[in-house]
């Protein structure tokens, strides 16, 4: 990567989110697993229709989902440590896991947000191809 390369900041839809919490813990996050690789699908497949000149370099994204962004392909690295790595860090692991996780007894483990990262390349190796977008 280089300053001024195109970069696609990707979201998960947190309203959506919820909805898989109806199936309960383990079809929550084999379904949102699921969903998420058609959907990445859907994107390579879309970024690789744009002229080359306008496609992104890499998706990039800030989750405290890392582990499970790696099994994606997804690269994660620290945020600088600081506010803005805390606050993150406290939205993402404390309030929104109380969002998806309210009931007490349930595991709520808190992770620092991390950066995580796809190449362009990467992305079309492993998802090349598209299908309809569910937007996760």
């Amino acid at each position: 990567m280089h300053r001024g390369d195109l970069v696609a900041e990707i979201h998960f839809w947190n309203a959506h989110l919820a909805a898989y919490q109806a199936h309960g813990t383990g079809d929550l996050i084999w379904a949102f697993v699921r969903d998420l690789r058609a959907d990445i699908r859907v994107l390579a497949g879309e970024l690789a229709r744009l002229p080359e000149s306008s496609r992104p370099k890499a998706l990039y994204g800030v989750s405290t989902l890392a582990a499970g962004a790696s099994r994606l392909g997804f690269e994660s690295r620290p945020l600088p440590p600081g506010l803005a790595r805390r606050a993150l860090s406290f939205w993402q692991g404390r309030v929104l896991g109380r969002v998806f996780r309210p009931v007490a007894g349930q595991a709520r483990a808190v992770h620092d947000s991390q950066e995580v990262w796809m190449s362009y390349a990467a992305l079309q190796e492993r998802f090349g191809g598209h299908e309809r977008m569910r937007s996760v």
